[in-house]
C-alpha cells in the first residue's frame, strides 16, 4: 500500500512540474483601455503607420499639448517636405532640416527663424517650441489623423491637427458674458469660461471644472453631451448657473465669431437661446490653472 501511495505522489509532482508553455496575445486584438467617461478601445490597426508620406501630406497645426498650451488666438504650425521643415511658431517664421527612418525623425539642431520682437507669452511659446523640434524623435498620426510627436522618453509631446480642420474656434479661450440674456453670476467664483483644443472643449461652469469633446463643420458645432466634470459643492445660484451652462453647450447647433466675440446658438424647450462670450485675455495667461482639461479631483458625468 505504501509503494503505491509514494508512486501517485511521485506522478502527481511529477505533472505539476510540467512547463506549461505561455499563452500567446494577439498585439492586434482590440484591448479596452479605461479612460473613465470616455472609454474606448485601442487597436494597433486604427494608428496609421509613421511614414514619410503622412508626415508630408500636410501643413500641421500645434494644439492641445502636454508640453505647450498654445497663446489663446494664435496658430503656430508646421510642414514637412522633402527633407525641409518650415512653419510658424505663431509669430516668427521658421525653417530647417530633417530626415526620417520608419517613426524615427531627427530634425537638425540648425533652425533658422526670422526675427521679430515676440511679446511676453507669445515669445515664451516660440522659444519652447523651437527648443522642443529638434528633442522630438518618434512620430505617429493617431486615429484621429492628429500628429503625435514625442521624444524617447515620451517625456515631452507636441500634439498638431491636419490645417484644413483649423476653424476659428481651434486654439480659443472665451469668457461668457450672456446666457439666454441674462448676465452671469461671477460673486465670489470663476466667471464660466470655454476653451477650443484639438477635439477637446474645457472649462469652468463658474464653480467646477469641465471637459468633452466637441466637432465642427462650417459653422455647425456640436458637443458631446457625455461631460465630465468636478464635484466642488457651490452654493445654489451658482450651481443652477453651472448646471444651465453646460445643458446649453451640449445643445449648441451654430457659432459665429466677431471679432472679440463668439455666439452660440443653442436649442432649449424647442426654442433658439444664445450663449454670447468675449475672447479672454486676461484668464488666458492663467490658463494651467483655470483651464485645466483633466480636472485633478475627483469628477462625474453632468447627466
Amino acid at each position: 500500500m505504501l509503494n503505491r501511495f509514494t508512486c501517485f505522489v511521485s506522478i502527481v509532482f511529477a505533472v505539476l512540474m510540467v512547463e506549461i508553455p505561455p499563452r500567446l496575445i494577439n498585439t492586434n486584438q482590440a484591448l479596452p483601455v479605461d479612460k473613465g467617461l470616455f472609454s474606448a478601445s485601442v487597436n494597433a490597426a486604427e494608428v496609421m503607420a509613421a511614414t514619410p508620406d503622412n508626415l508630408e501630406a500636410t501643413a500641421w497645426v500645434l494644439t492641445e499639448s502636454d508640453s505647450i498650451k498654445p497663446v489663446n488666438g494664435t496658430i503656430a504650425k508646421i510642414r514637412f517636405q522633402g527633407g525641409r521643415v518650415s512653419g510658424s511658431t505663431g509669430c516668427n517664421n521658421f525653417n530647417g532640416s530633417y530626415t526620417v527612418t520608419g517613426n524615427r525623425l531627427t530634425i537638425a539642431e540648425a533652425i533658422a527663424t526670422t526675427r521679430k520682437a515676440c511679446p511676453g507669452e507669445l515669445a515664451t511659446q516660440e522659444q519652447t517650441l523651437l527648443q522642443l523640434l529638434p528633442q522630438l524623435s518618434q512620430f505617429r498620426v493617431n486615429d484621429q489623423g492628429y500628429l503625435e510627436m514625442s521624444d524617447g522618453d515620451k517625456t515631452a509631446t507636441l500634439v498638431f491637427i491636419p490645417e484644413a480642420q483649423v476653424t476659428p474656434l481651434h486654439n480659443s479661450q472665451w469668457r461668457l458674458v450672456k446666457m439666454a440674456g441674462n448676465v452671469p453670476l461671477t460673486e465670489s467664483h470663476t466667471t464660466p469660461m470655454v476653451q477650443f483644443m484639438g477635439n477637446r472643449i474645457a472649462g469652468t461652469g463658474g464653480c467646477n471644472r469641465f471637459t468633452g469633446r466637441f466637432t465642427v463643420e462650417g459653422d455647425r458645432l456640436q458637443v458631446d453631451e457625455r461631460l465630465a466634470s468636478t464635484m466642488m459643492a457651490c452654493p445654489d445660484p451658482q450651481m443652477q448657473q453651472e448646471q444651465a451652462f453646460t445643458q446649453a453647450l451640449a445643445a449648441a447647433t451654430i457659432f459665429t465669431i466677431q471679432g472679440n466675440q463668439l455666439t452660440i446658438n443653442y436649442t432649449q424647450a424647442g426654442k433658439t437661446q444664445q450663449l454670447q462670450f468675449e475672447a479672454d485675455r486676461e484668464t488666458n495667461q492663467r490658463t494651467d490653472k483655470v483651464m485645466d482639461p483633466v480636472p485633478s479631483a475627483p469628477t462625474r458625468a453632468l447627466w
